[in-house]
């Protein structure tokens, strides 16, 4: 995934030169924008003792968003989008792959977006969000919430005056998030609140956006 956002800046190299002021790409106001990302992370880790490897997992991490926007000044974007996120950490003992746990993230979200050229193709973006998700635990059989507000800062290619790719390298701001016990009852509960700066491969994606 880095790599997938590295690209972004080798593609600009070879327009820098030639470009002049007018074929600046702006987003002018009333433009409207469809996106869609992606996101992919994976890890394995080992517990070993003397060269014998006593415990092995794997843990993977899919997530995917639809965004619709609208620009209200040049350069500034707000919309909504909807997003799910998929978890799963497997434990491997002698071959045998089991399934430990499974996390299912449904939410939805508003932001502002904002713009600035680097070059005539390509803009740095810092995208201010707010969401909300309702999760599903498998292996503590738990339901709960998830609140997020924060900045994410990000690259935007233009490949065409409608076709962009798009990269987000992050989130800085609050979560929280709120579980229920199972099966209904609700006399106790456990919350987690944090204000980090995160940027793992799981605040990583890639994403296309049509312009029009």
């Amino acid at each position: 995934m880095q790599r997938a956002l590295l690209f972004l800046f080798i593609l600009s190299v070879q327009f820098t030169v030639a470009q002049t002021e007018e074929e600046q790409i702006s987003i002018i106001k009333g433009t409207q924008n469809l996106e869609l990302d992606f996101r992919y992370s994976g890890s394995v880790n080992e517990v070993g003792s003397y060269g014998d490897i006593i415990d092995q997992g794997k843990s993977k991490l899919f997530g995917i968003s639809s965004s619709y926007g609208v620009a209200v000044a040049k350069n500034f974007v707000v919309g909504a989008n909807l997003q799910f996120r998929y978890e799963e950490e497997i434990n491997v003992n002698q071959g045998d792959d089991q399934i430990a746990r499974i996390e299912r993230f449904y939410g939805f979200g508003l932001y502002g977006k904002k713009y600035w050229n680097i070059t005539n193709r390509l803009l740095l973006n810092g995208r201010a969000e707010a969401s909300y998700s309702i999760l599903q635990i498998t292996d503590m059989y738990k339901k709960g919430s998830l609140f997020r507000v924060g900045l994410r800062p990000g690259l935007t290619y233009f490949l065409s005056k409608q076709i962009a790719l798009e990269g987000t390298l992050g989130f800085i701001g609050y979560s929280s998030i709120r579980l229920e016990d199972p099966e209904g009852s609700y006399d106790s509960y456990s919350k987690i609140q944090s204000f980090d700066a995160q940027f793992d491969t799981s605040e990583l994606s890639l994403g296309v956006s049509y312009y029009f």
